[in-house]
């Protein structure tokens, strides 16, 4: 797999989101506070795996945090990729499926653990 964006951030309480890129997925690393604060390295990594036009694995199992910024995201990641792929949410805390409940979002995603 080869990194594609991975946010500055090294103290994980202010989180990190990471892409990884390889011939049948793309994969996102959530970490962290997933907020305002990340909002820029959301954008940027939402695009280029919208952009790569492959299904989309979202890991949330280190997700400590998340604000509307976070469900945002996830939500125009769903909207962004082609009806026929999938947005598999891997891991998720139950603070973001709470929220995602919540939004009425959970439909979006097919919910995984490992």
């Amino acid at each position: 797999m080869l990194t594609v964006a991975v946010t500055d951030h090294q103290d994980l309480d202010t989180g990190a989101v990471s892409v990884f890129f390889d011939p049948t997925e793309t994969l996102i690393v959530l970490v962290g506070d997933v907020d305002r604060v990340l909002s820029d390295d959301l954008e940027h990594a939402g695009r280029d795996a919208i952009d790569h036009a492959q299904s989309i694995t979202i890991d949330a199992a280190g997700v400590t945090f998340m604000d509307s910024v976070g469900v945002a995201f996830l939500v125009r990641l769903a909207a962004g990729i082609a009806t026929k792929q999938q947005v598999v949410l891997r891991d998720p805390s139950l603070s973001v499926l709470d929220l995602l409940q919540i939004t009425g979002s959970i439909p979006l995603f097919r919910v995984t653990s490992s």
